[in-house]
């Protein structure tokens, strides 16, 4: 997500000298620095901060796993998420699960990276929606996801080259720091129109 970091490199560079030398600091001082803020130097690692909290302690210690409750509040930025396991795995329908986020991590990596590019090749994209599939599998004894499907819907001024389009794309499928991570076989399948999104009942799309 290149415009996503560069920017925020600009605006959260807070520390002073010393505490940027994280390797002498410990990782328990950082979230007490303007909440949960992240620590960014030109040169050295991006830290990204997270706090969980296993509230289904409330309903017991861990003594059975038919009675294990599985609910967890987890913090960024001030900002908690309500958690939990999918419900395949005993969890509560109605939380987020791990899953979930992963595939949502990837489908916002790709469109903040695909974005950028646009907005610095000054190709006009007006909307941007993504209904992203995670597929988890088990093989061999372990459980892995083993592919994530993105499936954009990019909508274009009229203006706009799709065939510049389908490149960026590209470009931000490779580009992507999650994508980059993860040993899920990521793929892209968009489907590029031209209009602008429904806001309020109003808006217009042509194939």
């Amino acid at each position: 997500m290149p415009g996503h970091s560069e920017g925020f490199v600009r605006s959260a560079a807070k520390f002073s000298a010393p505490d940027t030398a994280l390797s002498s600091r410990s990782w328990a001082d950082l979230p007490t620095r303007e909440g949960m803020v992240i620590a960014v130097v030109r040169g050295m690692a991006h830290l990204f901060l997270s706090h969980l909290d296993w509230i289904g302690a409330a309903s017991g210690a861990t003594s059975d796993v038919a009675t294990l409750d599985r609910d967890l509040d987890v913090t960024v930025d001030g900002m908690t998420m309500p958690m939990s396991a999918a419900p395949a795995f005993g969890g509560d329908p109605l939380r987020v699960n791990p899953e979930q986020l992963y595939v949502a991590a990837l489908s916002a990596c790709h469109a903040l990276t695909f974005l950028f590019l646009a907005a610095r090749s000054h190709v006009l994209v007006t909307g941007y929606t993504d209904d992203a599939i995670g597929e988890l599998t088990s093989e061999d004894g372990r459980t892995r996801m083993a592919t994530v499907k993105l499936r954009p819907h990019i909508m274009l001024d009229p203006s706009a080259s799709v065939e510049r389009v389908r490149a960026l794309v590209d470009k931000a499928h490779r580009q992507c720091f999650i994508g980059n991570s993860v040993s899920a076989a990521v793929s892209v399948e968009p489907t590029i129109t031209f209009g602008t999104p429904l806001r309020d009942g109003v808006g217009s799309e042509a194939a």
